[in-house]
């Protein structure tokens, strides 16, 4: 049997330490597109636990710039005002709905607080999960978009994505892996704000069913057994625009039209 010297143990268990493994990098969902309805449940149920609360330090995570290609880290991204991050993609129903309210939300705090999408995977791409949803008594039709097989087209989605909103919402996009998606529990659409310090302020409710974007805003209801699981974990029950009308970081937020 081989004797390992005390210090060499602990010279290993300090490099542990210093490298420890991303344990959300990679699941058994990772990398390919969302094909059926039982998938995309089992994902959303086996993810939101990973999502960071309020008063944690946000995790950090490579985005890529959608203008430049360039490969950032979150931290980098954050600068000197808190931060709103919005994941998502165009195939989501939930932000197709929303597209007004974004720009309006963007234009209204954006001299306070900044704003990134980072696109994610696509909640219902071509050929894969595409439910019939109601909304009002109708019948309403996803946008349908093929799932990014690059980050080139991944990119040119987010971009796109920023063409129908504004381009005061920063374009960002998650790895093909997804990364991001991943440690933040983020699929199909969240929202989240960063402080300068790397703090979380506010933590979203997870989508579809709990994204809740504007004070009057309209979501669909989970399944008793999906929201007895998803109320295990806290998240911010107000909006992200009751939010920001409220959050005082360095004296209050200007009010709409101020």
């Amino acid at each position: 049997m081989a004797v390992f010297p005390a210090f060499a143990i602990g010279i290993a268990l300090s490099a542990c330490a210093e490298e420890p493994v991303n344990e959300f990098r990679y699941d058994r969902y990772s990398g390919v597109p969302v094909m059926t309805q039982k998938m995309a449940e089992a994902i959303m149920l086996h993810r939101h636990v990973n999502a960071p609360i309020v008063g944690e330090r946000a995790p950090d995570g490579q985005l890529i710039d959608a203008v430049t290609g360039e490969s950032k880290t979150l931290y980098q991204v954050i600068q000197d005002k808190p931060m709103v991050l919005l994941f998502g993609s165009s195939s989501c129903s939930n932000l197709d709905m929303y597209l007004e309210n974004i720009k309006e939300i963007v234009e209204r705090f954006q001299r306070r607080v900044d704003f990134s999408l980072i696109y994610i995977r696509e909640a219902h791409p071509e050929g894969g999960f595409m439910p019939v949803q109601m909304r009002d008594g109708k019948e309403y039709h996803h946008p349908s978009l093929p799932d990014s097989k690059s980050i080139e087209e991944r990119k040119k989605q987010a971009l796109g994505f920023q063409k129908n909103t504004t381009t005061g919402l920063r374009a960002f996009v998650d790895s093909l892996d997804d990364e991001m998606a991943v440690r933040w529990g983020a699929w199909p659409v969240r929202t989240f704000v960063i402080g300068t310090d790397r703090k979380v302020l506010y933590t979203g409710g997870p989508g579809p069913f709990y994204f809740h974007l504007t004070k009057d805003g309209w979501h669909t209801t989970p399944d008793a057994y999906m929201a007895e699981e998803f109320l295990r974990m806290p998240f911010s029950r107000e909006s992200l625009e009751e939010f920001l009308v409220r959050y005082e970081g360095n004296g209050p937020l200007p009010a709409k039209g101020g």
